[in-house]
């Protein structure tokens, strides 16, 4: 699998880079990439300033922060709003499939606009997804806060 998605965004710049500038054909397969590409980055940069009320960091101290595993990727985040794992699996396949349109659109002439309305779209949808786990896990929050704490005289009842 992984030999024929490089070969296939080879295949892609090469193509851009006949028909087109040379910053195209470097961004159709980075387009193609988008969603592993996006969630790695925001991966990154959540670890590393997650912790930046701590004072200052040693580049070892940092490296090891970025390289901690944890469950706040995109496949978990909408396994945690409550999708089955299949439509998890899908909702990932539909925005990558976004993403790849949108680099395939660069390559036309007029396709430009669109292919840039599609990327934004592919970046709202993440941003969305995002947006509603924030807004779920703050509401969780509140509903713990609201409830009383169960003392053991009315459990016993």
């Amino acid at each position: 699998g992984s030999q024929f998605i490089g070969f296939t965004l080879a295949l892609i710049s090469i193509r851009g880079s006949q028909e087109s500038a040379a910053a195209v054909s470097i961004m159709v397969p980075l387009l193609a990439l988008g969603l592993p590409l996006l969630d790695v980055a925001t991966t990154i940069a959540r670890r590393a300033w997650s912790h930046r009320s701590e004072g200052p960091v040693s580049i070892g101290g940092l490296v090891r922060r970025i390289a901690q595993a944890d469950r706040k990727h995109l496949h978990h985040n909408l396994l945690d709003l409550g999708l089955r794992p299949r439509r998890a699996v899908l909702t990932l396949y539909l925005i990558s499939a976004l993403f790849a349109l949108s680099g395939y659109l660069s390559l036309l002439r007029n396709g430009l606009v669109l292919a840039g309305l599609i990327f934004l779209l592919s970046i709202g949808s993440v941003a969305f997804i995002k947006l509603l786990l924030t807004e779920g896990r703050q509401r969780a929050l509140e509903g713990a806060r609201a409830e009383p704490a169960s003392s053991p005289e009315t459990l016993s009842h």
